[in-house]
């Protein structure tokens, strides 16, 4: 399959995992890593190697949350929220758009998801132009 035709297709996840099984690529993970996978694939890119980084009991926000933060172990708890409400306003709330905006991405900064939130609530606002892209 081209990749072009990967892209123009809505996948809902069990059918993300029947193709990445077809392709022989691991099947676990969440929706965008598994879309980033079969890309990868279809583009003719090595595979990245599995990495399972063991987990903090610490949380992202048991310390100061900055822009500058990098995200590590987040939660969707108190603190962060208040963070987020302190940098976007207190309208804030965790979105859907959000959640699948940091999954998808590595190298995140907490400055990246504040931009990020921003740019939805402008969406959500009817102002400007954007295209989800997770």
């Amino acid at each position: 399959m081209r990749l072009e035709d990967y892209r123009s297709y809505y996948w809902m996840k069990s059918d993300l995992i029947d193709f990445a099984r077809e392709l022989g690529l691991p099947t676990h993970g969440y929706k965008p890593e598994l879309s980033i996978r079969i890309e990868r694939r279809l583009r003719g890119l090595p595979d990245q190697a599995e990495s399972t980084p063991k987990k903090s009991k610490e949380r992202d926000s048991d310390r100061p949350l900055r822009r500058e933060t990098p995200v590590v172990n987040y939660y969707s708890d108190a603190k962060t929220r208040a963070f987020f409400r302190a940098q976007i306003g207190p309208e804030f709330h965790f979105t859907y758009y959000l959640n699948q905006y940091r999954l998808a991405r590595t190298g995140l900064e907490y400055g990246d998801l504040i931009d990020a939130a921003a740019a939805w609530k402008k969406v959500k606002a009817g102002r400007g132009k954007h295209r989800y892209r997770a």
